[in-house]
């Protein structure tokens, strides 16, 4: 394990939190919300909007780097088990990607479960991802030139976002960036028991959110909820999946990129000895840096230098 990553597990095991699965869903947010850390990263301009949603609108934060348009664009969904966090925890990693990958970063708030099961969220990020294609050329963006990402749930958002793009033709991604992404309903990998406890992210911790997320267990089934078991992945975006080794969703993430490949997609996977959301934890682990920075190198390849 990754040395400043053991020194601060260390540190958040000896603290006497209590697991947030405990927690109320108010506490547990408010817990969250108290851990956000502020960038120091200046940009050109960051816009906070919001666009008419099913039900409610849908908050969006475009990220726009200096330099001179027109940008590509990311299209990026937090994390927090799709019960947590927020546009402001998503924010280091936003500023940090559109500064050097010189891209334009749309930041999605999609609704939260409990109170919004799946698939509430998975619809707000289509929306938005709809809503970018149609209206990124107006902050001097380059819908031509997209690509999606996100990290844990979120990257399990990214990823059911892609099968949907994929089965209605429309938008066209060229790349999907996952990061510890969680791509199925279960909790029998070999790393889900080997890192069930004292890494971080727990077991009881994902088993708390997917009762939360999931509607009724049988949602746990379908594809865009689990993207792991959908019948079909060819065509999909060239993918980068990030993944932690001390993680209990490393083997799933590594489950994914097999599939992926063995349909015949571009895949990088990157494997870092380190704990689950380590690239949130930037500030504090220089290997969330380096995983930042290959992820934006990554998409500076893909969106700037492809015609």
């Amino acid at each position: 394990m990754d040395e400043q990553t053991r020194l601060f597990l260390d540190k958040v095991n000896s603290n006497n939190a209590p697991p947030i699965e405990t927690m109320s869903i108010e506490d547990a947010r408010q817990y969250v919300k108290q851990s956000v850390v502020t960038s120091p990263i200046q940009l050109a301009s960051i816009f906070n909007i919001k666009i008419p949603g099913p039900q409610t609108q849908i908050p969006l934060r475009i990220y726009i780097p200096k330099g001179k348009g027109p940008f590509p664009v990311f299209v990026t969904i937090h994390g927090g088990g799709w019960v947590l966090s927020s546009l402001d925890s998503h924010d280091p990693f936003c500023r940090s990607i559109a500064d050097q990958a010189q891209i334009i970063v749309v930041s999605i708030d999609y609704r939260l479960a409990p109170e919004h099961k799946y698939p509430a969220g998975l619809n707000d990020c289509c929306i938005a991802v709809d809503w970018v294609t149609a209206h990124i050329q107006e902050w001097d963006g380059n819908p031509s030139k997209l690509a999606i990402g996100g990290i844990s749930a979120g990257a399990n958002l990214a990823a059911a976002v892609t099968l949907k793009a994929k089965e209605k033709k429309e938008p066209i991604f060229q790349a999907q960036v996952l990061v510890c992404p969680a791509v199925k309903h279960g909790f029998d990998t070999l790393s889900c028991q080997k890192y069930a406890e004292g890494y971080f992210l727990t077991k009881k911790q994902l088993e708390w959110f997917w009762n939360l997320y999931l509607d009724k267990t049988e949602n746990g089934l379908e594809p865009y909820a689990s993207p792991l078991v959908a019948e079909d992945a060819t065509a999909l975006p060239s993918a980068l999946i990030v993944l932690a080794e001390f993680d209990p969703l490393h083997d799933e993430g590594i489950a994914y990129g097999e599939k992926l490949k063995a349909a015949g997609v571009p895949v990088i996977v990157q494997d870092f000895p380190t704990i689950h959301m380590f690239i949130n934890k930037d500030h504090e682990l220089d290997i969330g840096k380096r995983a930042i920075s290959n992820i934006a190198q990554f998409l500076r390849n893909l969106l700037h230098e492809n015609p």
